[in-house]
């Protein structure tokens, strides 16, 4: 999980998001903190990941990029551009709430893939067959 499904859905989100990507751990270990049962606080993660995702979106306002974050700063709903708050928290829903759902269902999807290794060679040579196993994982271990 975390030497592989982590890095992997955080660097990809957060690539298609347009934050730079040699800060993937910041935001990654402020996701993964704390969670059910913990003590920790992480208000001051979650503080410091919110200013980090304000300050991109008030760049983008100011210079667009192709990523997701200047989609939103420069789109409208319902005639009316989004306010910096709603944007980041848009972006914070985006990238933090997706790592633990992604991350897990592809380190369930290795498990069983580890465990059925005659499938590889079939999966591997047929797209159709791989495609189909995808839906399969998440029918079998939804978010």
């Amino acid at each position: 999980f975390r030497d592989y499904a982590m890095p992997l859905v955080s660097l990809t989100s957060m690539a298609l998001v347009g934050i730079d990507i040699a800060h993937w751990q910041d935001y990654t270990l402020a996701a993964h903190r704390g969670g059910p049962g913990s003590s920790l606080d992480i208000s001051q993660d979650t503080e410091r990941v919110h200013a980090m995702l304000l300050d991109m979106a008030r760049d983008r306002r100011a210079n667009p990029r192709g990523d997701i974050t200047s989609a939103l700063v420069t789109g409208e709903v319902m005639g009316a551009k989004l306010r910096d708050d709603e944007v980041v928290s848009m972006l914070s829903a985006l990238v933090l709430g997706g790592f633990d759902t992604t991350s897990s269902h592809i380190t369930n999807a290795l498990i069983w893939l580890s465990e059925n290794r005659a499938c590889h060679a079939d999966l591997a040579s047929d797209d159709a067959l791989a495609a189909n196993a995808v839906h399969e994982f998440q029918r079998m271990w939804p978010p």
